[in-house]
């Protein structure tokens, strides 16, 4: 009795790590659903090239954040340079807000065998589409070639 007592709380402590989580189970079905989720439907081009736009636009956005306001307060930089480093940093605002319209696109849109699974998850959950057509029996149904 021991032994099974010992065995589940080894299994306990592994499933904890693994899953990260705590052995009440809370948050372990969406846990598990976002790992069968990211090795199923793994990351489409599309968006690793976003995530990737939307890193080197954090790593700009941070870099001159820190400087910028030095730049612009400098008595030695002319107008001129001024006025192209501000729009420099409009249109940096501008990428960044597009990237992340592109982001929330791609997100909308599902791959074909995404919606096929989930089609199937729904079929079998029974969550059905809309009801089956039911005909009166007053109506008559001919078909005519």
């Amino acid at each position: 009795m021991s032994y099974l007592i010992g065995l589940i709380i080894i299994l306990g402590l592994i499933f904890t790590v693994g899953i990260k989580t705590d052995l009440l189970g809370s948050n372990m079905l969406e846990n598990i659903k976002a790992k069968i989720d990211t090795t199923i439907f793994p990351k489409s081009e599309r968006e690793i090239v976003i995530d990737n736009l939307n890193e080197g636009i954090d790593t700009l956005n941070s870099s001159l954040s820190s400087s910028l306001n030095n730049i612009l307060k400098s008595k030695d930089i002319s107008a001129k340079d001024k006025a192209a480093i501000q729009k420099a940093v409009n249109a940096l605002k501008d990428v960044k807000e597009k990237a992340k319209t592109a982001k929330e696109l791609t997100a909308q849109d599902k791959g074909i065998i995404k919606t096929i699974s989930e089609k199937i998850t729904d079929l079998i959950s029974g969550e059905s589409g809309p009801e089956p057509t039911s005909i009166p029996p007053q109506c008559k149904m001919v078909c005519d070639e």
